[in-house]
């Protein structure tokens, strides 16, 4: 008892130091000049592909579950929901909670969703991971016209490396699953059980979904800080997204605050942005992120209303 109430004490003073520390980067002396200066059909752009990452992660749910057509708006508007959630003190655990209890409704067996839910995380992981590792390839073979330090190279063959290792990591464990101790652990068993369940069709198609993902996120990136003016390309966003995603899984903050910013601001700094328009920079993208799930959700509670108006109307 006591080392839980120590963790969560620990996770909240980690949060206000991190919110402490986005403050003291914002660049407050020209940030004045930065909003006035700010595109507006930028922004919106971008909160309308990042509320299509919810359509996206709905499809790969719907798929891995086998869930009919007729659910689809209703395990739409739970997975905005979702994501709103996520961006509580509970974070993506808190998310992933709050999804596994609704869909309840959609499919009756608890496991399944739970399982499939771990599945689909771990699918977003891999695919960061190529994203990431692809990409960084790619800028250090010189296919790519961004222009980098020799620090930003030196990091991108880190990332590129330990991208590689995690992945290939990943890929042995799920060919090993029928060794006999993977099913020692009940929480394993349920998922590889959840796999073994699941088509090579549908596994094939939440796997590109999850791919899909990570490039229609990192464009949602590269939307929201080319509205304040930074000049980035979509392959450097798609390196601030994967370093702010990967070190934001742990959740030693509440819903990851301070350490994604930290990830997508430092790539952004190795490539020339000034450090507070960098912070300021990542901040605009979860805010960015939050309007796009409140939009979806917003409309899919009134399509979902609509519905059921019309179905009651007959």
């Amino acid at each position: 008892m006591r080392g839980a109430t120590a963790a969560k004490l620990l996770r909240v003073g980690l949060t206000i130091v991190s919110l402490v520390a986005l403050a003291i980067w914002l660049p407050y002396a020209s940030l004045a000049n930065i909003i006035a200066t700010a595109r507006l059909d930028w922004f919106v752009a971008a909160a309308a592909v990042a509320a299509s990452l919810g359509l996206l992660d709905a499809l790969r749910v719907a798929i891995l579950l086998g869930l009919p057509g007729k659910a689809f708006v209703q395990n739409l508007r739970i997975t905005f929901l979702a994501a709103l959630t996520a961006q509580l003190p509970t974070g993506l655990i808190g998310g992933d909670l709050y999804r596994s209890v609704a869909l309840r409704v959609l499919d009756e067996s608890t496991e399944s969703i739970v399982s499939t839910l771990m599945i689909s995380r771990l699918m977003s992981l891999f695919a960061m991971l190529v994203a990431l590792s692809v990409t960084s390839a790619l800028m250090l073979s010189g296919l790519t016209s961004t222009p980098a330090s020799a620090s930003g190279m030196s990091t991108m063959a880190v990332l590129c490396a330990g991208g590689v290792l995690v992945s290939g990591v990943l890929s042995a464990g799920a060919l090993a699953y029928r060794l006999p101790f993977w099913r020692r652990w009940s929480v394993i068993r349920d998922v590889l059980g959840r796999i073994r369940a699941v088509s090579l069709h549908q596994f094939g198609a939440a796997m590109a979904i999850s791919i899909g993902l990570v490039f229609v996120r990192a464009a949602a990136l590269w939307m929201a800080i080319n509205a304040i003016g930074l000049n980035v390309s979509l392959d450097v966003a798609i390196l601030a997204l994967s370093a702010g995603f990967l070190l934001s899984v742990i959740p030693l903050t509440a819903a990851g605050i301070g350490l994604r910013e930290a990830g997508i601001a430092g790539v952004l700094v190795l490539f020339g942005v000034d450090p507070g328009v960098a912070v300021f920079g990542a901040i605009i993208f979860r805010a960015v992120a939050l309007a796009g799930a409140v939009a979806g959700y917003v409309v899919t509670q009134l399509l979902e209303w609509a519905l059921v108006w019309g179905q009651a109307s007959r």
